[in-house]
């Protein structure tokens, strides 16, 4: 069985006081795939939903975004970064000194969580313990984010003190 797609969208209704309530682009928390004909064909039909979810977040081709990734060794570690979409992945430059550095080389996969409140950019950079975090499965996600997608590191490419990493969204799982 395959699940689709960690991608969530808080509506704009809903306050951070009311009940949590996950709200999920269309078909992609309720599809579950038991058996398809053509396991090419669904991969092709994966990496269509997972263009559309991008999308839908409001990334460009090419145009580098700030974001928080929240990567996570033990605890979550949310970390302002400059992301960048392009050829179907994100790219992201970590330094080597960082604990987000750290998490993605213990566990290589985080979250991009798209906010438009500059207030949360400050608190991931100097009041951590305020921001809330939950979790959604294998994923830590901000509570306060306007929206998430989860992503597993495709490649490391090192330099001098930082590492350039690709993304790709984790728009599906396969059992082992």
């Amino acid at each position: 069985m395959s699940t689709l797609c960690l991608c969530r969208v808080k509506p704009p209704w809903q306050t951070v006081d009311q009940k949590e309530e996950s709200r999920w682009f269309g078909l992609l928390p309720v599809l579950r795939v038991t058996s398809f004909p053509n396991r090419q064909q669904l991969l092709k039909i994966l990496v269509e939903l997972t263009l559309i979810v991008v999308a839908e977040l409001g990334f460009v081709e090419g145009v580098v975004y700030e974001v928080i990734a929240v990567s996570f060794s033990g605890e979550p570690h949310p970390a302002p970064i400059g992301v960048r979409f392009r050829g179907g992945v994100f790219e992201a430059t970590i330094y080597h000194d960082t604990a987000t550095y750290a998490n993605l080389k213990v566990h290589p996969m985080c979250t991009l969580n798209v906010v438009g409140s500059g207030l949360l950019f400050y608190d991931a950079v100097y009041m951590k313990h305020k921001l809330r975090v939950m979790r959604e499965g294998d994923y830590w996600f901000l509570a306060d984010a306007d929206a998430w997608l989860g992503v597993t590191v495709l490649e490391e490419s090192p330099e001098r003190g930082k590492s350039v990493f690709k993304f790709k969204p984790a728009c599906y799982t396969y059992p082992r």
